[in-house]
């Protein structure tokens, strides 16, 4: 898969479809490496005492499941570990509602505004601005009086810890250091403490009739934080969102390719869920929290995906050599004027990127002759011109934003503790990795791949450039001869080979995850 990754960038910014085609081949990497396990089975074992009673619990209080149980699966990256969810007891159609939760079962902020603690809200609302923050104080004061809660059978199927990487310790968070999510962490981290210090001891003191003040700690408000953090779901009711963990909605988890749609129906004050993909039985439902990279999961919600196809990287915008108002012009009839930041996906090279990089390195000389030549196509706007985005300046000029791209991709390869070649070789022994730490390598190799794909891109294309531009420079009829022949071998037997080697890729691995499956299927019909 390597091998393939390296060889598709030749290509990739001149085809489209084989960008996918680039794609797969870099994700199948994880796959080779044994990530791809078969999660979507339920196991065969029977549910404990505690899930019994919490499910027990949820029919009496009014709720409804069609066609969907608890249970266990296996866990697809961390095979030591089951990973609970939720299956389907009959087969299930698209459109069909899973589940019903009446607004009474939700930890909601509604419900913690109409409490007996409700006081503490509204006396206070310059402390509770965010609702997440008075959803975890509710949680507190619920969890104080667990016994009695309403809630108690289902508290006791919580999980009792958590592995975001906000839970990291010290040593574990450094494995992170170099991801933009090492500073996005300790920052979350800092957040949770401020919001703890302008909470408390205040609110136990002023209402010690609702919190034990020996109960109100920073790990009790840091357990509820996340807790709301992982398990919330945002819902419109009577134009407002609320904000709410309903019970056994939040048991499922996530994919990036699964369809579901909820909402809260006002008329029956009721939390409903749909499905809409078909699901076979005993086969597990899933939820989709959104089009999240690994590293959002990793410190929303404490685990990641082996191929998740939303990770991403940013590049730093390159900077203009020489001060140039015709430079500043052109980035800005093209909306690049003063970006910082460019996201870039794996096996993508984007061709804004690309653009911002050939302009910042042009010669005074080569953005005058470009000013004349480059093509154009009419602004979506009534009047004026932008350039296309993939439009060449000159080979100078090309080499030069690709000598750039090459220099960026080392340069922030660079920041991480460990390079590529020793996260693939630690990922071969996944299995003796603790869980945070196997998170943290998937973290970072998501996002060391996109650079190292980058990287081999420029690579690759440097040298090809400079052997055409080596035989095309001369008059001479032969050296001509020589770069058609190059660009002819290319077209004829190069894109072909990498065709038909992705292709059989493709084909052979059944277990590529089917969103992958689905873009490469469309990258492989014939023009």
């Amino acid at each position: 898969a390597e091998y393939m990754g390296r060889i598709s960038s030749i290509f990739a910014a001149t085809d489209c479809k084989m960008r996918g085609l680039a794609s797969l081949a870099m994700l199948l990497v994880l796959v080779d490496l044994g990530f791809a396990q078969d999660a979507n089975i339920a196991l065969d074992e029977p549910k404990s005492v505690d899930e019994k009673k919490f499910l027990d619990w949820l029919r009496a209080s009014g709720g409804k499941l069609k066609g969907i149980d608890l249970a266990n699966f296996t866990n697809p990256i961390y095979s030591n570990f089951k990973l609970r969810g939720v299956k389907a007891t009959d087969d299930i159609k698209a459109g069909a509602e899973l589940l019903s939760i009446p607004g009474d079962a939700i930890i909601s902020t509604l419900n913690a505004l109409a409490s007996p603690v409700s006081p503490v809200f509204t006396e206070n609302p310059q402390l509770f601005g965010d609702e997440q923050v008075l959803l975890s104080v509710y949680l507190m004061y619920e969890l104080q009086s667990a016994n009695i809660s309403k809630w108690s059978y289902y508290f006791k199927v919580l999980p009792t810890r958590f592995h975001t990487s906000c839970e990291f310790a010290s040593s574990e968070l450094r494995q992170l250091e170099g991801s933009p999510v090492f500073e996005e962490t300790q920052t979350r981290q800092q957040l949770f403490h401020d919001e703890f210090d302008g909470l408390f001891p205040f609110l136990a003191q002023r209402y010690p009739h609702f919190f034990n003040i020996s109960a109100s700690t920073f790990s009790a408000y840091k357990y509820t934080r996340l807790l709301v953090q992982t398990r919330a779901f945002g819902m419109h009711v009577d134009g407002r969102t609320v904000l709410g963990i309903v019970p056994m909605a939040d048991m499922l988890n996530h994919d990036p390719r699964a369809k579901i749609a909820w909402k809260y129906d006002h008329t029956d004050n009721v939390f409903r869920m749909y499905s809409e993909q078909p699901y076979k039985k005993g086969s597990q439902i899933s939820n989709n929290y959104g089009p999240r990279s690994n590293r959002r999961l990793l410190l929303d919600f404490g685990f990641v995906v082996s191929d998740n196809p939303f990770d991403f990287v940013e590049v730093p915008a390159p900077v203009a050599s020489g001060s140039s108002l015709d430079k500043s012009t052109i980035l800005t009839d093209r909306g690049l004027d003063g970006k910082q930041m460019f996201s870039v996906h794996l096996g993508e090279v984007p061709d804004d990127l690309m653009f911002a990089a050939r302009i910042a390195r042009a010669t005074p000389e080569e953005i005058t002759s470009y000013k004349r030549s480059m093509e154009l196509t009419p602004r979506a706007s009534s009047s004026g011109v932008v350039p296309r985005f993939n439009a060449s300046i000159g080979v100078r000029n090309e080499l030069a934003a690709l000598s750039w791209l090459q220099d960026t991709a080392k340069s922030m390869l660079g920041r991480y503790r460990t390079t590529y070649e020793e996260d693939v070789a630690l990922l071969e022994h996944a299995e003796s990795l603790p869980r945070s730490h196997l998170n943290a390598l998937l973290v970072s190799y998501s996002e060391k791949r996109i650079y190292k794909f980058l990287e081999d891109f420029a690579s690759v294309h440097i040298p090809l450039l400079n052997y055409y531009n080596h035989y095309a420079s001369s008059n001479s009829l032969s050296n001509s001869r020589l770069s058609l022949a190059g660009a002819e071998y290319m077209r004829n037997v190069l894109l072909p080979l990498q065709r038909s080697l992705l292709e059989k890729a493709y084909q052979e691995n059944t277990q590529t995850p089917s969103l992958i499956q689905t873009g490469v299927a469309a990258a492989l019909v014939p023009n």
